[in-house]
């Protein structure tokens, strides 16, 4: 797999289509992971001070993690702060501690209506 920039709207919005196939919504997207198939099997956006990120829940844990792990270093790149929201059911909050987050606290992510696909 490769993570690859968005460069397009086409781009935006297959990155879309396929987050919604996996029942995960997508915010802004910057860079998408791409399978040697061709297929789009994740997506971060470095645009938003929140690393919003999704991993298709068929990914195996290892691509997964390794995605999370360069999709922080591209998130650092700009120097902003990296804050990633996750939902209490994630797969991934038991790795967070390790990966060097710190939990802020719970809350819920709200959007005005029609600003998430």
């Amino acid at each position: 797999m490769k993570i690859v920039p968005v460069q397009s709207v086409d781009d935006v919005r297959r990155v879309i289509l396929a987050a919604k196939a996996d029942n995960h919504v997508c915010f802004q997207p910057t860079h998408f992971l791409q399978s040697d198939a061709g297929e789009i099997r994740g997506y971060f956006s470095t645009d938003v001070t929140p690393l919003f990120l999704w991993s298709h829940t068929g990914n195996e844990k290892t691509a997964s993690l390794r995605f999370v792990k360069q999709a922080i270093e591209h998130a650092r790149l700009p120097g902003k702060p990296v804050i990633a929201p996750c939902t209490v059911d994630s797969p991934f909050v038991p790795v967070l501690p390790g990966l060097g987050f710190l939990k802020l606290g719970n809350c819920d992510l709200w959007t005005l209506k029609g600003g998430v696909a």
